[in-house]
């Protein structure tokens, strides 16, 4: 920022030096009248007495014009510095403002990034229940599929293992009941001998 200012008065006074000496040219030159016949001459002839008094002013003019020209430098260095004052000033401004909008819309974007975010994360959380939930179904079916196997096969299994006691059981019972009848008719053959035996006695 220093450098602009500087560059700028420079400029600044290098256009009030030439505005300056055309303004100087203009006022002080062309008021001479144009030479006209003799007057030359006379002059040569007989040198104007007035020539140090117009020597003196212009002098006092010169040192006016350099006056005036030093006013306007500085009324335009002061101008110079005012605009750029008021050009940093609205740069600052123009900075704060972009600044500014520019963190808006970055919490905007993270506001809206968070939103993006957390509804995918619930997406992503839901399909994960549904996907659990659906695992779980299967797993349930495939439990009871398994348990009415293990059912039926336990069931197929008692029926199998009433049969052979049944038959088990039947066999033993025949056995028992053969072997009952055996000893009672062998009871009965003793008993018989024994009812001979007193008869033959008596």
């Amino acid at each position: 920022m220093g450098r602009l200012i500087y560059r700028m008065c420079l400029v600044v006074v290098l256009v009030i030096a030439v505005a300056g000496g055309i303004y100087y040219y203009m006022t002080f030159y062309q008021k001479e009248d144009a030479p006209q016949k003799g007057t030359f001459v006379d002059r040569m002839t007989a040198p104007d007495k007035n020539f140090s008094g117009q020597v003196k002013a212009s002098v006092k003019e010169v040192k006016e014009a350099f006056g005036y020209m030093g006013k306007e430098t500085k009324h335009a260095t002061a101008q110079a510095g005012s605009a750029a004052k008021d050009a940093a000033r609205q740069a600052f401004a123009y900075a704060a403002g972009t600044a500014k909008s520019t963190a808006q819309q970055a919490g905007e974007a993270v506001k809206e990034a968070a939103k993006d975010a957390a509804q995918q994360a619930g997406e992503a959380v839901k399909e994960a229940a549904q996907q659990a939930g659906e695992t779980a179904k299967a797993a349930a079916q495939q439990a009871g599929e398994a348990a009415k196997d293990a059912a039926q096969q336990a069931g197929e299994t008692a029926k199998d293992a009433a049969q052979h006691a049944f038959a088990y059981a039947k066999n033993t019972a025949g056995d028992a009941v053969v072997r009952a009848e055996e000893a009672a008719e062998e009871a009965a053959a003793q008993i018989h001998g024994k009812i001979k035996k007193v008869s033959g006695q008596v």
